[in-house]
Formats: structure tokens, C-alpha cells, sequence
């Protein structure tokens, strides 16, 4: 791993070729001065998201993807979203989207190490999809990110390049659960897909294999669009 400027790192990432993808994590954790970085470096990418959160780049010459939308993306025009449950996100990496830049934010290094902290999910696969076609990992080190255990952890030869902050992670108001509507009997639930809908594939959900159970909630949601 080599600890970098700014700059430096814009540098680097515009000389990736093409239209590269990039896996960014979500949720909470997303490394907001890395993407930056990556926006203000590369006019066209492919942006990788689960639940992506309300600052992502909105611009000609950026793809925005997920299988999971989260409100920084919801209702974007040219989303490509892709149903698919989390466990097979993975097959998805190392298959169809194969991802040419990873990037993360961590805890800062401590014996040789650093962790992702709050944030894993799918990240240890997209980085070994990435390094297994020699791609970029690219970690946002912040001392704010706790260092946690686990899948969290990674060597510090798994990263390419990396830049300092001290951001204080963001974190969303939590909300009370709401109680599926009366008008949402339990005889509404069917049954649904559970494989993912790669580039090409049908969106007829006759196409997917039936594994799984659609709650009533679910359905009110899609129904509404």
C-alpha cells in the first residue's frame, strides 16, 4: 500500500483505460474523498453501489448501478438496477460486472493491517474480483473508522494506493418501522426470484428461479413503482 496525495491519486485513476467500474462501499461507510477524487478525475465511469447514500455524483458520464437502491440513487434517470439477493452479489463481481476500481474507506493501519470497519458486505469479494483481473483497491484510511474484526480485516498488500482523512463517518437518522397496512393481507404474499438479473437477461420474473417469499410490504412497494 502506498499512502498518496490527492493528486496523486486523481493522477492515477485517469489513466485507468475505457469506461472503468467502480465498486464504492455504501450504506454508511461510503469514502466520500476518495470518490471525489475519482469524479473530478474520470469524465465517464460506472459507479457500483449498495444503498447508495444522498452525495453521489449526479452527471452526464456517470452509470450508476445496484442491486440494492438507496436514496442517493432512487429515481435517478439511467439507474441499471439489478435484482439480485445479497449472497450472489459476489457471482455478480466476478462475472458480469467485473469491477476495475474498488474503492473503501478503513480504519487506519495497525500491525500491518486495516479494517473496514462498519462497512463489509460485499467488499472482500469485489476486492478479490478486482485483484484477481489486476485492478485498482483504493482505501480512504480515516482514524474515525473503528477497526473491527473478522471478514473486516485486510493485509495491507491487498491495497494499491491510499489517502488520508480524519472525516467523521455519516450516519442516518433512524426511523421507527412501519407496520404493513391493513389493506396488505398475508394471502398476498407469492413467491419471488432470488437469482440475479444479469445484463441481457429477462426482466420477467418467470425468468428467475423461485426461492424465496415477497412480503406484503414489498408488494405495496412495487406496485406503487
Amino acid at each position: 500500500m502506498r499512502i498518496v496525495p490527492r493528486e496523486r491519486l486523481g493522477t492515477i485513476l485517469a489513466a485507468v483505460p475505457g469506461v472503468p467500474r467502480v465498486v464504492a462501499g455504501g450504506n454508511y461507510a461510503t469514502p466520500w474523498s476518495a470518490l471525489a477524487v475519482l469524479d473530478a478525475a474520470v469524465a465517464e465511469y460506472r459507479l457500483f453501489m449498495l444503498n447508495a447514500q444522498p452525495g453521489v455524483p449526479d452527471r452526464d458520464g456517470v452509470v450508476l448501478e445496484s442491486p440494492f437502491v438507496g436514496p442517493g440513487v432512487r429515481g435517478r434517470p439511467g439507474l441499471r438496477y439489478f435484482p439480485c439477493r445479497l449472497s450472489l452479489v459476489p457471482v455478480l463481481l466476478g462475472g458480469a460486472l467485473p469491477p476495475d476500481v474498488v474503492l473503501v474507506q478503513t480504519s487506519a493501519p495497525a500491525d500491518g493491517t486495516i479494517s473496514l470497519g462498519t462497512e463489509v458486505n460485499v467488499l472482500p469479494a469485489a476486492i478479490e474480483a478486482v485483484r484477481s483481473r489486476g485492478g485498482l483497491v483504493i482505501a480512504q484510511l480515516n482514524r474515525q473508522v473503528p477497526y473491527t474484526y473478522g471478514d473486516a480485516v485486510l493485509t495491507l498488500d491487498q491495497i494499491d494506493y491510499a489517502i488520508e482523512t480524519e472525516a467523521r463517518p455519516r450516519y442516518g437518522a433512524t426511523t421507527p418501522p412501519r407496520r404493513p397496512s391493513r389493506s396488505s393481507p398475508r394471502s398476498r404474499t407469492r413467491r419471488s426470484g432470488t437469482s440475479c438479473e444479469t445484463p441481457g437477461a429477462s426482466s420477467d420474473s418467470s425468468s428467475r428461479t423461485s426461492a424465496g417469499e415477497e412480503g406484503p410490504g414489498i408488494t405495496d412497494l412495487r406496485q406503487a413503482g
